[in-house]
Formats: structure tokens, C-alpha cells, sequence
């Protein structure tokens, strides 16, 4: 029977099964359901490969990562109480955001997922593959092919805005008198927009973060690891063991991780499966960070004045 129906037009159509009429018109399937070969409806009963829970972790560590981020540049104290209370209450909003995200997507009450697998690109953006029968008549077929990847992603900041809303007044108000200045705020404030700019970016790139998070990963870490570096000042290894040297040591290993976990994304989409060879990639992990340690006082802008300087002064 399922052979002689007829094949619905667009990539993403499919038809319902229901237990009284049998199978229905040409539609988009329901959330959590997708269209096979065959244009007939089928339930996500896949889990989750490695990159894509990767991929997942990527996306819910960015608010954790950008929000550590101005904790450590607006605050020059590492072992303030602001400081301290400031990053763990932003750990546990991103790390219940995202647990209670999973426990709620099938199967429910569970850390795992069921889940759709990613195809190709077009599987984020449905929407733009509506077919048109006749020219006239247009069937809406935009679904969530990729679920729960792009709607678990929503959910998760929703979930971690709203535990910054419960969370970081608890942890306004134990610190201190003298330590509630306006670099609270300022971070509070950073944390609340960078959420919106998120889900918009989400919405719109989700596909193409999918598919380049790894590098966009690498790209971005050495970026803010120079941001941060610049802004403590600390860019030789001297000015690093001189202060702060706790705090800019967490910096680095919290660089060091990250790319770790973007060069074993990048092997996985590479190999077929891990092996000893393959995780000596990440030896390579280090060489950024010594790079930039090595090579800072070149690029010093202070450095290149004094140069030019003493070039004048020979010359004449």
C-alpha cells in the first residue's frame, strides 16, 4: 500500500499515518517526525552522534564562555568575592539550563535524546523548500528535520535566561557591602544581551554553525584569549608569572580545552572513528598561545615607536 501512494512533491514533505483514514495528504510532518524516501512520515528514533553532541555542547557553553569572559576582563581582582561568586552562579545557570533542556525533549526524564539524523544543509532551513503544485498553490512543509538539534537550542536559553533572572540576585545579595559595585552590573547587563544576539544569530545561522562550529570554535578562543591577555596586560610570559597568575592561568587551560574539544569535532567530521593517530592533532592545541607569547613583542605598538625612534635619531 505505502508503494502505490503517490510521491509528494518538495523535499521535505510527507504524508501521516492515521488509524482511521489511513495515510493523509501531503503536509509537513509533526515535531519529532520527518519525511524518508518513500515521502511517508517516520519518527526520530536515532541518537545523537558524538559531533552532534558536540555541537550541542558548543552551542550551550556560549553564554557560559562570553559571560566568563567580561567576569574577567571588567573584574582585575581574581580572588574577589564578586568574582568568585559571579562565575560559579553563571556555571550552574548554563549547567541547569542545560540539563532541564534534555530531561524535557523525548525520552522524557532522560539525558539522552531522540533525535533526527542531519542529511545536508537544507535540513536547518525548510522553509525555503515549499513545494509550488501548478505554479498556484503553495504546500507549507517547513518542519524541524533536524530535531531537536534547532529547537533544544532555544529552549536551553530560554532556560539559562531565566536562571540568570533567579540566580544572580542570590548571588548579588551574598556578597559583601563594599564588594556590590558596578562591575556586577556591567557583567549582569553584558550576560542579558548577549542572549537575544544569540538566539537571533541561532535562528538564522543555525546550519551553518553546524557545520563550522569547529573552526569558527578555534577561530574565536584564540581571539578572545588575545582579547583577554591585552586587557590584563599580561602579554609576556613574564607579565603573567609577575600577577594574577592564577587567574591567567585558568584563562589558558580554559583556551587549552576549547580547542582540544574544536580539534576532536574537526576529526570527527574528518575520520570515521578516533584512534591514537588521530588525537595527536591535538599536541598541536598549544602552539597559538606559545605563538603569541613568542611573537608579542614584535607586534608591541610601543615597541615599534621606540624602534622607529632610535632609526630617526641614527639617520640624522
Amino acid at each position: 500500500m505505502e508503494n502505490l501512494l503517490e510521491l509528494c512533491s518538495g523535499r521535505y514533505c510527507g504524508r501521516i499515518k492515521n488509524e482511521s483514514s489511513g495515510w493523509s495528504d501531503c503536509t509537513a510532518c509533526p515535531v519529532g517526525y520527518r519525511s524518508d524516501d518513500l515521502k511517508l512520515c517516520q519518527k526520530c528514533v536515532d541518537s545523537p552522534d558524538l559531533y552532534e553532541w558536540m555541537y550541542l555542547g558548543f552551542m550551550a557553553m556560549l553564554p557560559l564562555t562570553l559571560n566568563w569572559l567580561c567576569i574577567l576582563i571588567y573584574n582585575h581582582k581574581w580572588s574577589s568575592p564578586a568574582v568568585i561568586i559571579q562565575m560559579v552562579s553563571s556555571f550552574f545557570e548554563s549547567f541547569t539550563a542545560a540539563i532541564l533542556s534534555l530531561l524535557i525533549y523525548e525520552p522524557r526524564g532522560s539525558l539522552t535524546l531522540l533525535s533526527c539524523k542531519v542529511v545536508q544543509i537544507s535540513d536547518w532551513y525548510t522553509v525555503f523548500f515549499n513545494p509550488t503544485i501548478k505554479y498556484t498553490t503553495t504546500v507549507f512543509c517547513a518542519q524541524e528535520a533536524v530535531y531537536p538539534l534547532y529547537s533544544i537550542v532555544f529552549l536551553c536559553y530560554l532556560f539559562s535566561l531565566a536562571m540568570l533572572v533567579l540566580l544572580r540576585p542570590i548571588a548579588y545579595s551574598l556578597l559583601p557591602k563594599p564588594s556590590r559595585n558596578k562591575l556586577f552590573t556591567k557583567t549582569l547587563y553584558a550576560t542579558l544581551y548577549f542572549h537575544p544576539i544569540l538566539v537571533a544569530v541561532h535562528a538564522v545561522c543555525a546550519g551553518l554553525l553546524y557545520y563550522s562550529y569547529p573552526y569558527l570554535t578555534m577561530f574565536t578562543t584564540v581571539l578572545a584569549t588575545v582579547t583577554y591577555y591585552v586587557k590584563c596586560d599580561a602579554m609576556t610570559l613574564k607579565k603573567i608569572l609577575d600577577k594574577d597568575l592564577s587567574k591567567h592561568i585558568f584563562a589558558m587551560v580554559w583556551h587549552l580545552l576549547t580547542l582540544c574539544a574544536a580539534a576532536v569535532s574537526i576529526i570527527i567530521s574528518t575520520y570515521t572513528f578516533l584512534t591514537w593517530k588521530n588525537l595527536l592533532f591535538l599536541l598541536c592545541t598549544p602552539f597559538p598561545m606559545i605563538f603569541f607569547l613568542l611573537t608579542e613583542r614584535f607586534s608591541d605598538p610601543t615597541n615599534i615607536a621606540q624602534e622607529m625612534d632610535m632609526m630617526n635619531r641614527n639617520t640624522v
